[in-house]
């Protein structure tokens, strides 16, 4: 459906170019030669339109915000604490190749860098001290490696995004045990009446959501970034709420302070006072960045069905969708193909086009207030993922980004994409893929 009324709606704007175009032409006294030049700049703007190709009008406002219809689409790649570990551990050379990782960029056609810059509750740069410099920074804090990061993107005339990952505090990869005994979180653990600011759940450690001393703590992270680094926008992805129980003892996570907000006046459910709590960070982060002129946007999963779910996430995206007020722009995660299936054989939610079209639906049913852009899993390309097929799509097929962007594009409504993740730009099963992704990305 969505292709026929592209289609449609093509071919009627080509009717009435042509017909404004015939008047135009009678106007100005059978001059050809006019009249054949601006059917030519109609036809050009139309079709810049259509494709993506043209600037768009951003949502924000205000005096000194950096406004996204500054690029004409966003072109972006997350760059995560994994590509930050494989970076050299001598200044030099690491100079040296933040150089090579932004001329990558150039080659490939983006224009943005998803930056990691808090990922473990932690911080990546120098200069932030709300919570300890992490280790997965090369130098061992003799340089500033984020500093010489954004210096190098600037040269080359690529926006920063700093990217933060909110409540996660320990993984496989940052056990509780090495987080040094300063930081804030081991702080909070160890102090009467702060020890709940910081929670266990399932072998792993959160910043509880519901908890001011948390959301003041991210603020200040966030501010001191802001007023030492140049960057562009913040951004945030899927790590929300961890999976929790509305039942089972020891998944509860922060119940025992919607139990307290209820004998202090609450009055909504369980799951409508989690969703508040995101929303209430999220609307704090997007004050501070407008009051200091950047954007700022989330990542989140791709099935609204599971946004909307009363066990995870707790991302209220029909509410934010529909305000100015939390967030400049959503990229959902669209990782996956266009045949995607679920277990029995039939087409998953999260298969792209169905996908897709919720979330055009969405956007157009809140009136447009936030912008659409999507996330794009390279990292998938040339591999044999199962995605529900008896062979992937993503090993006999090298053109499915590039046909994915060519579908948002036709939407009018998807105004930019970011690639997952830097480290596969290098991947030799990613080339073709990503050699055809280029092609629409430099035209």
């Amino acid at each position: 459906m969505m292709e026929r009324n592209f289609t449609n709606e093509m071919s009627l704007t080509l009717r009435g170019i042509l017909v404004k175009n015939k008047s135009i032409g009678n106007r100005l006294s059978g001059s050809l030669i006019q009249s054949l030049a601006f059917l030519l700049f109609m036809l050009f703007l139309s079709l810049s339109l259509f494709t993506g190709n043209f600037a768009y009008a951003s949502n924000l406002t205000g005096p000194g915000v950096k406004s996204l219809s500054s690029q004409k689409e966003l072109r972006a790649v997350w760059f995560s604490y994994l590509d930050w570990i494989n970076m050299p551990k001598e200044e030099q050379a690491f100079r040296a190749e933040a150089a090579k990782v932004m001329d990558n960029l150039q080659k490939n056609g983006f224009q943005t860098i998803f930056l990691h810059v808090h990922s473990h509750s932690d911080s990546y740069g120098k200069k932030m001290t709300v919570f300890p410099y992490s280790k997965f920074m090369p130098g061992n804090g003799s340089f500033d490696p984020l500093e010489i990061m954004i210096s190098e993107a600037k040269k080359k005339g690529i926006s920063v995004h700093a990217w933060f990952n909110p409540y996660r505090v320990s993984s496989s990869m940052s056990k509780w045990e090495n987080i040094p005994e300063d930081s804030i979180v081991k702080k909070w653990s160890r102090t009467s009446g702060e020890e709940r600011n910081v929670l266990l759940h399932e072998g792993q450690y959160y910043i509880n959501p519901s908890r001011a001393a948390g959301r003041e703590a991210l603020l200040a992270s966030i501010k001191e970034l802001l007023d030492n680094y140049a960057v562009d926008g913040i951004h945030f992805d899927d790590y929300f709420y961890p999976r929790v129980s509305l039942t089972e003892e020891g998944k509860r996570f922060d119940e025992p302070e919607y139990e307290e907000a209820k004998r202090q006046g609450e009055t909504g459910s369980l799951t409508e006072y989690r969703r508040n709590q995101v929303s209430l960070l999220l609307k704090q982060v997007h004050s501070l960045c407008k009051e200091r002129g950047v954007v700022f946007g989330v990542s989140p999963v791709p099935n609204l069905q599971s946004l909307r779910s009363s066990v995870a996430y707790f991302l209220d995206v029909d509410k934010i969708m529909a305000s100015k007020d939390y967030i400049d722009y959503i990229m959902p995660q669209m990782y996956h193909g266009f045949r995607a299936k679920n277990g029995k054989g039939q087409e998953a939610p999260h298969a792209y086009m169905r996908s897709l079209g919720d979330w055009v639906n969405l956007t157009n049913s809140t009136g447009n207030q936030v912008e659409l852009m999507l996330g794009l899993g390279l990292y998938r390309a040339g591999s044999s993922v199962w995605d529900g097929n008896p062979v992937s799509e993503w090993f006999t097929e090298s053109d499915i980004l590039k046909r994915q962007v060519e579908e948002a594009r036709k939407t009018g409504i998807v105004k930019g994409y970011a690639v997952f993740a830097y480290q596969n730009l290098l991947e030799e099963r990613a080339q073709r893929e990503l050699g055809n992704l280029r092609s629409v990305f430099q035209n």
